[in-house]
């Protein structure tokens, strides 16, 4: 798939009527900025297949990565993503960021890269072309007003400090183990509970389109318990659509659907980035069997990572993890305010109180009226 990107027909010096994007001046590359023998401009025409290639080759991407999503982010919500490309002095490609507008009036001028994922931030090919190349993404935002919200799989190389936050990463290294050795090194607990499930006439169904609305249901009435604004269906018909290795597992007992989740294959990582069960069938441990399968079929497809998503330390989700010998690693998200100043972590802590208060209202919320109202506030939302 080639990347995608929309030119706009705004005359130089004014701003697009959609969002904070630059001009198309920023776009040309007779606008192209330098910084210390290297030029940086955002995407054009003609670049997508090169921009392509570089990102799916670097040894550090990840499916959050993959091209697909410019149409995933603009189907489903109107979104466009820009890439910020870094060229070196002889005009070849050294570091590519994507970066996604969320400016709102709610939430005012934001830049993310990238938002309703774990990863998603600059690849460069050395440790010096990323710094030279998330300065220019700084510098881009400073000048429009925009904060800037960087997520990364890694800590940056550069000389940024990285940020202290209890967001981690859960990953289980499949390297050196066998299906039959896994599961004797399970705790007898996590055993017993996928034994339970198939005493409980669990069944599994594996699919795409044809299982979005079971798991859709299931996943909109998790999200509102959660305080979570849900996403829009057509943002996972979207993802199925447009990202290569995503299907859709369901959980039913006795003709109900109870749970589902959503995993992506992706270049010998299994990732597992949504999943939910419902509250009251919890006992049936609808949650492993799906969980138990999906790692039993990295095996047998000789993927070498399974990926849980990102967890809150110490919360259920993260013991839930664990559980399945998952690993944490830090996630180091950057944040840059609106001058470009890093915010530490008590700062951070500050402004998201009030978006605690507002999820804890929301799990409050009559679930016919969250679903009518989370699609359209999600695009909003960087998480």
């Amino acid at each position: 798939m080639i990347l995608d990107i929309q030119s706009t027909s705004a005359p130089r010096g004014t701003t697009s009527r959609k969002g904070f994007f630059p001009p198309v001046n920023l776009l040309d590359a007779t606008s192209a900025e330098r910084h210390d023998g290297f030029a940086t401009a955002f995407m054009a025409e003609g670049e997508e297949a090169e921009v392509h290639g570089f990102l799916m080759n670097h040894p550090q991407v990840t499916f959050c990565h993959h091209p697909g999503w410019v149409k995933v982010l603009q189907e489903a919500y109107g979104k466009q993503v820009r890439f910020l490309l870094l060229r070196s002095s002889d005009g070849v490609l050294t570091g590519v960021v994507p970066i996604v507008d969320l400016s709102s009036w709610i939430f005012g001028r934001q830049w993310v890269s990238l938002p309703y994922q774990d990863y998603g931030g600059p690849l460069a090919s050395s440790p010096v072309a990323e710094s030279v190349l998330v300065d220019a993404l700084k510098h881009e935002a400073v000048i429009r007003g925009c904060r800037l919200d960087i997520r990364c799989g890694n800590p940056l190389t550069s000389y940024y400090p990285a940020p202290v936050n209890d967001k981690v990463a859960m990953t289980l290294s499949l390297e050196g183990l066998t299906e039959q050795v896994y599961w004797k090194k399970l705790n007898a607990q996590v055993r017993n509970q996928v034994r339970k499930a198939e005493k409980s006439q669990v069944t599994l169904k594996r699919g795409g389109l044809d299982q979005l609305d079971a798991f859709y249901s299931i996943f909109c009435e998790n999200s509102r318990n959660l305080g979570s604004p849900v996403h829009s269906r057509r943002f996972f018909e979207s993802t199925l659509k447009n990202i290569p290795g995503t299907e859709i597992v369901t959980a039913w007992r006795e003709g109900r659907c109870i749970g589902g989740l959503v995993r992506i294959r992706f270049q010998g990582t299994l990732a597992i980035p949504w999943a939910a069960t419902l509250k009251e069938e919890r006992i049936h441990c609808a949650n492993n069997a799906m969980y138990y399968d999906s790692i039993c079929m990295a095996f047998r497809d000789g993927f070498n990572k399974v990926d849980f998503g990102r967890s809150t330390r110490g919360e259920g989700t993260f013991r839930y993890k664990a559980q399945w010998l998952a690993q944490a690693s830090p996630l180091p998200w950057y944040q840059f305010d609106v001058k470009g100043r890093a915010l530490d972590q008590l700062t951070h802590a500050k402004s998201s109180l009030g978006l605690r208060l507002v999820s804890q209202l929301w799990s409050k919320m009559p679930l016919s009226l969250a679903n009518r109202l989370g699609p359209s506030l999600r695009p909003t939302l960087a998480a």
